[in-house]
């Protein structure tokens, strides 16, 4: 089986996302997802202190900086840093994608029963079903896992249906681990 595509920058921000979502330690996942609802909590906070909890005329008093209003000046900074904590991820991997030009040129990969050979203008490779880890399908793509932090993005799109259903079967039998995430079409 062959399949030639251009990956799309929306196609590689998914995947990173996929990538957070499946492979980091589940404390780093609950972080990520908690730190921006941390921020706006802070960040609520700060400016529940600094425009409706003080009275008038302490807000215009001028003296030395006090402790507790640094404090409160600083959950605010950091409130605002965690709020754009999550964009700046996907930020993140839309500058790696227009950086690298390697994501953006056509690729072509070969799948058989004995590897997968993958052909574009920046690499030309044949891989091993045995070097391949693990594999993590979302109803889009398919990550197919070299390493921990390696891996090949296949978006589905460039499938038929009955390629999808030849190339689930494939990865069934060569792949030692497959994990499926919501909306998934792996059988």
């Amino acid at each position: 089986m062959q399949i030639n595509y251009i990956l799309t920058e929306d196609e590689f921000i998914d995947a990173q996302k996929l990538y957070r979502a499946t492979s980091l330690p589940l404390f780093r996942r609950i972080l990520q997802k908690s730190l921006p609802w941390i921020g706006a909590v802070l960040l609520g906070a700060w400016t529940l202190r600094m425009f409706w909890w003080w009275p008038a005329h302490y807000m215009s008093q001028v003296g030395p900086y006090t402790l507790p209003r640094f404090a409160w000046d600083i959950s605010g900074f950091v409130g605002i840093m965690l709020v754009l904590y999550g964009p700046s991820q996907d930020l993140a991997a839309s500058k790696q994608y227009i950086e690298e030009p390697g994501f953006q040129c056509p690729v072509t990969m070969h799948f058989s029963e004995e590897n997968v050979r993958v052909e574009s203008e920046t690499i030309n490779s044949e891989v091993s079903w045995n070097s391949f880890t693990h594999c993590v399908a979302s109803e889009s793509l398919f990550l197919l896992y070299l390493s921990r932090k390696r891996f090949f993005i296949i978006p589905k799109r460039v499938f038929t249906a009955d390629q999808v259903a030849e190339f689930c079967q494939l990865l069934q039998k060569k792949v030692p681990s497959i994990t499926r995430r919501t909306g998934s079409t792996l059988n």
